[in-house]
């Protein structure tokens, strides 16, 4: 699609994303090979009312990537060794792209979701949430997915901590209990280092939303600073936050991983002290 392009080498296992954008100062030719299969995210449904508001399923993956990046000229190479990430795919409904009226008003606006895909050398995590308001769970799932496995082992969380940068709905720390079937406990800390503002991928952006049609060719670019001055922005809410991260098991053994905590939180939530639509947190929180 117009720079882009995507090759899938090995269905669900090796992929190439070749981008040639040379006018836009950005280039890149990257191959992604998975370290676990790909699994399926639980169902996601909510009602607004009567109206569906979402009604879809995720793929997630976790792999290497290897290859370069160019960025105005500046060459960054990357190898599988080294650069641990995830994929994922999602399909069906919600309110993203063009969108529909849902009607008369059924409750005040309202979204709180973490997602949190980590890897670590023999194994990864995978984390994600959606609460109300008043922190009951819509969505929710924890796994520990082997490094070379077919297999998936969900994990009961237990209760999860953020601290919260004041001023802003991003999160300074984060700490999730993770219970496995035999009642034993380990513990998820994310060190958040860099946030990628998900304006880059179109959700929030005011021109180029993605699933928005902008006719049968339109190329674009757009950079920013970041940390963002704005946090509170509506379209600057949504982030994924790089992490260093460490993972402490039942018998004490730690170890140290890098992933990612997604987070978007839209109107109050009680558990975590956020209040308003776009109000930034006060001081220390946490949600459980």
């Amino acid at each position: 699609v117009g720079p882009l392009r995507v090759e899938v080498i090995e269905p669900l296992a090796v992929l190439d994303l070749d981008v040639d954008a040379p006018d836009h100062g950005l280039r890149a030719r990257l191959r992604f090979r998975r370290r676990t299969a790909a699994f399926q995210e639980p169902h996601f449904l909510r009602r607004l009312g009567h109206r569906i508001q979402f009604d879809y399923t995720r793929m997630t993956q976790f792999g290497t990537w290897s290859g370069w990046i160019e960025v105005d000229g500046e060459h960054l190479a990357l190898d599988d060794d080294h650069t641990w990430g995830s994929r994922d795919r999602s399909w069906g409904v919600r309110p993203v792209g063009e969108r529909s009226s849902y009607g008369a008003p059924v409750e005040a606006p309202q979204f709180f979701w973490l997602w949190a895909p980590v890897n670590f050398g023999t194994f990864c995590t995978h984390f994600d949430v959606n609460e109300t308001s008043d922190g009951d769970r819509w969505h929710a799932e924890a796994l520990l997915v082997p490094v070379g496995d077919v297999s998936t082992h969900p994990m009961a969380p237990a209760e999860y901590q953020i601290d919260w940068v004041p001023g802003t709905r991003w999160a300074r720390s984060f700490a999730l209990t993770l219970t496995d079937e035999g009642g034993r406990e380990s513990r998820l800390e994310l060190d958040p280092v860099v946030n990628f503002q998900m304006l880059g991928l179109g959700y929030g952006h005011p021109d180029w939303a993605h699933g928005v049609w902008k006719a049968d060719l339109a190329v674009g670019a757009e950079a920013w600073d970041v940390p963002v001055t704005t946090p509170t922005a509506p379209h600057h809410l949504h982030v994924q936050a790089l992490s260093h991260a460490c993972f402490t098991h039942p018998d004490g053994h730690q170890d140290h991983g890098v992933g990612i905590l997604e987070q978007l939180a839209i109107g109050p939530h009680g558990p975590s002290g956020l209040t308003g639509l776009f109000d930034g947190a006060s001081g220390p929180s946490e949600s459980a």
